[in-house]
């Protein structure tokens, strides 16, 4: 915030642009259309991970800094639990955070970054762990549960929804084909999908409790985040704040023991951050 105060960065209009009371469908479309979020995305993303990683670049290019990890300080001892928390948001016109909880599945991820931009529409920060057995309406803290409406609107709307959900009914006629048809569709989990079907009374409660059982017996949290370690040292900082420090750096306006301090990085790492947001080392 303070380096863009001292930038003179314009506040960002859509942190706090309504109330909680407003219309879900109304928050939600808003949302997309800030975000860019379209069926041509979904469709040009192969994999739920690649989803996600379209969906956070498009957060970050609107001026939201989302940071993704599933650990404290990069110390795999001490690993976040899912069963406590899934994401928070802080909200600031000129700095809004997003926290995804990195130990959650890519899918439920998904879920939790749009519904931690519903808490930014609204201008409330807050952590976040909704009830999934539940349909948003019956959360029990009022801004969770409008953010829930939100957040599965924005990311299932219902007509879409309720399109494809006939579409493909009428093709298998079983839940469980159309639930994984409809997940690979919207990039979401299948819990999702199916606590939408209950929400808009395409299913009863029992089949949502029978399937939702079914599902939560074979989730499994992220074991580590692996893969490229500078590829994750940008998520869990945000790639913007990430390009911010690099560019202090180069410019000279703070020193690498700092850059690696704010990055948690080790000093020689900083060049490897270097080349992987900006294309080459520090200058």
């Amino acid at each position: 915030r303070q380096e863009l105060e001292s930038q003179g960065a314009q506040k960002l209009t859509f942190v706090g642009r309504f109330k909680p009371d407003a219309d879900v469908k109304t928050v939600a479309a808003d949302i997309g259309d800030t975000l860019g979020l379209t069926d041509a995305l979904r469709l040009s993303s192969r994999t739920w991970d690649m989803f996600l990683t379209k969906l956070t670049a498009q957060a970050e290019g609107i001026g939201v800094l989302v940071m993704r990890t599933g650990m404290v300080q990069n110390n795999t001892h001490r690993t976040l639990n899912v069963d406590e928390f899934r994401g928070f948001a802080i909200s600031d016109d000129l700095a809004p955070v997003v926290f995804i909880n990195g130990r959650d599945a890519k899918a439920a991820q998904i879920f939790t970054l749009a519904h931690e931009l519903a808490h930014l529409w609204f201008g409330a920060s807050g952590i976040s762990n909704p009830d999934y057995r539940r349909k948003p309406s019956e959360q029990a803290i009022p801004v969770e549960r409008v953010s829930d409406a939100v957040a599965a609107e924005t990311l299932v709307p219902e007509e879409t929804f309720r399109r494809r959900w006939d579409t493909s009914w009428d093709a298998y006629g079983d839940v469980e084909t159309t639930r994984q048809k409809l997940a690979a569709f919207f990039r979401v989990s299948s819990v999702v999908v199916l606590r939408r079907a209950y929400e808009l009374g395409e299913i009863d409660q029992q089949t949502f409790w029978d399937y939702y059982d079914k599902g939560a017996a074979n989730r499994r949290p992220v074991k580590g985040t692996g893969g490229d370690y500078y590829a994750n040292v940008v998520a869990s900082n945000s790639a913007t704040v990430t390009k911010a420090v690099i560019a202090a750096v180069s410019e000279g306006r703070t020193s690498h023991y700092e850059a690696a301090r704010l990055l948690n990085v080790a000093p020689s790492s900083l060049n490897g951050v270097s080349e992987k947001v900006f294309g080459g080392p520090i200058p």
